[in-house]
């Protein structure tokens, strides 16, 4: 038999080892935790300070109508551009009349230091790149 002074410090040892066993399990999911969260704030901090394309990306969906009102009324089959860089100018030119038509709202500074823009004032837009995604069912 084992002495009873031997066994108490047994159970002793092992509420030890697993307590500390707890603790430590605890503490490294607590602090995997937060690196995560921190990690996860210095991407949001990089995203911002950092200028990609994806800054100037607009997205939006055109009904089918709109591709047909352009092949009824702006399409011509003797040109030697191809339907859809027809279609493209066509859609770059409209929306740059459209922006351009729109007046100054002020919501940013550009010249930062400078004499603001007058509100109101219409600035010519110029679209960069437009890229055609389709979907097919």
């Amino acid at each position: 038999m084992v002495p009873e002074k031997d066994f108490k410090g047994r159970r002793l040892f092992g509420l030890i080892v697993g307590s500390s066993t707890a603790f430590i399990y605890i503490f490294i999911i607590v602090f995997f935790d937060y690196i995560k969260a921190i990690e996860g704030n210095l991407y949001i901090d990089f995203d911002i300070n950092t200028i990609t394309a994806g800054d100037y990306t607009i997205e939006f969906d055109m009904p089918p109508e709109s591709h047909a009102y352009f092949i009824d009324h702006y399409f011509n089959p003797h040109s030697p551009m191809s339907e859809i860089a027809q279609f493209k100018l066509y859609v770059q030119t409209e929306l740059e009349a459209r922006l351009s038509s729109m007046a100054d709202l002020g919501l940013d500074d550009p010249h930062q230091g400078e004499p603001k823009v007058d509100l109101g004032e219409k600035k010519k837009i110029v679209i960069a790149q437009i890229t055609f995604a389709y979907f097919n069912d």
